[in-house]
């Protein structure tokens, strides 16, 4: 039941209008459904994909949060979060003002992905270079694919 259970969840979560009334109105509707509802599952699923929509689920909900608070989530993790994206450069060329640009899929929807971006909160790491500035990124066509667009530390002016 948890697996389907989390599939229609990330249904709910993954389309582009999903708001807290969104995921309030599934919550409510298991309730009715199923005898129990996992709701640790759900919070702990929610932290890892919507930690910014779990924030404002558990201002509305005081059941959630209670379990944030028995799962010990501090409020920084649920909004001052990093992500970590490992890169290999060595087969891209750069741009001759030494721009790399590569592809990037993810998770994470449009809002969260510029979230992470006007907080500086995604760090990109190189095999061969380290840690690489990036200095923008562009939505790809398909659904959750980016274009990251990194610059080398010494090479920055």
């Amino acid at each position: 039941m948890n697996d389907q259970l989390i599939k229609e969840l990330e249904f709910i979560l993954t389309h582009p209008s999903c708001s807290v009334d969104n995921v309030e109105t599934f919550y409510q509707t298991c309730l009715f459904i199923y005898d129990e509802v996992p709701l640790f599952i759900i919070v702990d699923y929610m932290r890892k994909t919507k930690p910014r929509l779990l924030r404002e689920w558990s201002a509305r909900n005081l059941v959630v949060q209670k379990i944030i608070n028995e799962m010990e989530i501090g409020t920084d993790e649920l909004t001052n979060r990093e992500i970590n994206i490992r890169v290999d450069l060595s087969g891209v060329t750069p741009t001759r003002a030494g721009i790399y640009r590569i592809e990037w899929r993810t998770e994470l929807d449009e809002i969260d992905v510029t979230e992470y971006f006007k907080g500086k909160s995604i760090k990109v790491i190189d095999k061969k270079f380290g840690e690489v500035d990036l200095i923008g990124y562009s939505k790809v066509a398909n659904r959750n694919h980016y274009n990251l667009y990194l610059k080398i530390k010494e090479e920055l002016t």
